[in-house]
């Protein structure tokens, strides 16, 4: 019997009644399982009955919930390897850290690059806190809590020296964006989007020498349209893409009255 016909067609123990889904609620065991409600002595208690195989409906194990799914999704994993989206998501995030990590490590000859790196990523640390568009946790603080166990990756920051830090992370990283850009000539594309008010960003998006698609932010600004105000915006589009080694001829764009047919 399929798992979504056999939650269907369940029938609860008596004391038991089955508790539904919630409105645009959703859970990994909501999909593999039933959750019931019972009341004894005027507590109410809320549990859970996986149906994810016959021999699991033949045991018709009851597992409470207090106020999480820890047990229900640890029996998940444990009987039939299902992972939550979030659990999978983060182990990825955490595998993907690791690697990132190990590669600075790599870069590191002597204690000097060991304080050069720390201000690094403290400074791209500081410009993604004050860049819009960001949200949740920041990569590059978990990085920088796992490069900086040694006294030897202790680093002076100040404002000078941020401000340097961050004149060279623009500077190396133009470089990177024009070669990648120049190996990537194949439908360029300009787009403008609005995230949030005041605030305007250009990102260009392509296909790679990979035949991948791709795309990088080259820049934001603060902006708020009024009459007469089209120059200065042409101006800073065309002096962003020229600090990127671009013009204007080298994308196309497209417009659109937000209709029906565009979404």
């Amino acid at each position: 019997m399929h798992v979504t016909q056999a939650i269907r067609n369940y029938v609860p123990p008596v004391g038991f009644k089955i508790l539904p889904r919630r409105r645009g609620e959703r859970s990994i065991i909501l999909d593999w399982g039933v959750r019931v409600t019972s009341t004894l002595e005027g507590n109410e208690y809320i549990c859970w009955i996986c149906q994810g195989s016959l021999e699991c409906r033949r045991e018709n194990k009851i597992i409470q919930l207090f106020g999480n799914t820890s047990k229900a999704t640890k029996n998940l994993g444990d009987k039939h390897m299902l992972t939550a989206s979030k659990i999978t998501a983060e182990n990825t995030r955490k595998r993907d850290r690791a690697k990132e990590l190990e590669r600075i490590r790599c870069t590191i000859a002597d204690g000097a690059d060991s304080r050069r790196m720390t201000l690094l990523l403290e400074t791209v640390r500081v410009v993604n806190n004050n860049l819009p568009f960001r949200f949740g946790e920041y990569e590059e603080s978990k990085l920088l809590a796992d490069l900086v166990v040694a006294d030897e990756f202790r680093a002076t920051l100040n404002n000078d020296i941020v401000t340097r830090a961050i004149a060279e992370l623009y500077s190396s990283t133009r470089q990177a964006i024009q070669s990648h850009l120049q190996c990537s000539r194949i439908n360029n594309v300009a787009s403008f989007s609005m995230r949030a008010t005041k605030h305007l960003g250009l990102r260009v998006y392509f296909v790679d020498n990979n035949w991948e698609f791709q795309s990088n932010l080259l820049g934001t600004r603060h902006y708020e349209p009024i009459a007469g105000s089209r120059e200065s915006f042409y101006r800073w589009i065309t002096e962003l893409l020229k600090d990127f080694g671009r013009s204007t001829k080298d994308f196309y764009g497209s417009t659109s009255d937000a209709g029906p047919d565009a979404k």
